[in-house]
C-alpha cells in the first residue's frame, strides 16, 4: 500500500468517526431531553466553553454516556486528524529520503505541537 493510500485513509476514517462521535454526542443530548445544554454548548460565554474543559471531564462524560463528552471527543478526533496527516507527511519524507520536505514538515509538526500544548500554558501564567 502506498502512503498516498495510508493518508487518504487516515483522513477519512478521522473524518468519519469525528462525525459519528458528533451525532451520537447530540443524539444523546436530545434523548436525554437536555436541549438547554446544547443551547449551553453553543454559547460562547458558557460554563462549557471555559477553562474547566478537560480530559477527565471528555473521559467520565464519555462513560456515563454523557452528549458533551462524545461532542467534545468528535471535536478532538477532528483536530487531530489534518495533524495525523502532518504526521504520516514526516514519515513518508523520511521513506524517501527526501531530507529538505522532511526538515520543514518536521518544523511544521513541532510548531502544531507547541501551539497547542505549551501556548495555552503560557497565557495561563
Amino acid at each position: 500500500m502506498e502512503f498516498e493510500d495510508i493518508i487518504g485513509y487516515s483522513l477519512r476514517i478521522g473524518v468519519i468517526l469525528s462525525i459519528l462521535f458528533l451525532i451520537t454526542g447530540l443524539s444523546l443530548i436530545f434523548i436525554s431531553g437536555q436541549e438547554n445544554l446544547f443551547q449551553e454548548l453553543i454559547n460562547l460565554n458558557s460554563n462549557l466553553n471555559s477553562k474547566n474543559f478537560s480530559i477527565e471531564m471528555i473521559i467520565s462524560n464519555l462513560i456515563s454516556l454523557g452528549g458533551i463528552g462524545f461532542i467534545y471527543f468528535g471535536l478532538i478526533i477532528l483536530i487531530a486528524t489534518p495533524i495525523s496527516r502532518v504526521f504520516l507527511g514526516i514519515l513518508q519524507f523520511y521513506k524517501e529520503r527526501n531530507w529538505i520536505y522532511f526538515i520543514i514538515t518536521s518544523i511544521v509538526f513541532f510548531n502544531i505541537l507547541f501551539s497547542i500544548f505549551f501556548i495555552p500554558y503560557l497565557i495561563s501564567l
